[in-house]
């Protein structure tokens, strides 16, 4: 339906549904022709098919956590709209890669569309941000430092056992 509203002032702008599910019937009756859905695509050809996009879009009302869609999308450089609140509204505003929308109206995710689509210093501005971020605090590299520290810390209490001696940690 956003896209609908979209379109009203992009003609040429186009929805691109990668992925599959349950709903995906549903959608497809009340899609218009600017939608194309690819269906389930290889996790190796996600990069590809998000290099072929302007701007992502992620809404979820999950109160806590994230996608790993959200850190693919700013680690493909790409400005995301997203719903305000939950993990992935907080990630967004947090690391400023794109645009929380408060409501979930298809005019108030249009509007957030449109105002990156014809923004495109505002929109790069946002993708590097996501990029950065990406990178920086949400790599697989980063994520694995980050739980080899925990570990470090909890195993911390094993440390000074000797031989065969077993040190318990509670």
């Amino acid at each position: 339906e956003a896209m609908k509203v979209v379109r009203r002032d992009i003609p040429r702008a186009g929805l691109l549904l990668v992925g599959d599910g349950p709903t995906r019937s549903n959608l497809e009756i009340v899609a218009d022709g600017g939608v194309r859905f690819v269906g389930d695509v290889a996790p190796e050809r996600v990069p590809a098919w998000l290099a072929a996009t302007d701007v992502c879009v992620l809404l979820s009302t999950v109160p806590a956590g994230t996608s790993i869609k959200v850190f693919e999308y700013m680690a493909a450089r790409r400005p995301i709209v997203s719903s305000e609140g939950g993990g992935v509204g907080r990630l967004i505003a947090e690391t400023g890669a794109g645009i929380a929308v408060e409501s979930l109206t298809p005019d108030s995710i249009a509007g957030a569309i449109l105002s990156l689509l014809t923004d495109a210093g505002r929109a790069r501005e946002m993708a590097d941000r996501g990029h950065a971020a990406a990178h920086a605090r949400f790599s697989w590299r980063r994520s694995a430092e980050a739980l080899a520290a925990c570990l470090d810390r909890i195993a911390g209490g094993c440390r000074g056992a000797t031989g065969g001696e077993r040190v318990r940690t509670v």
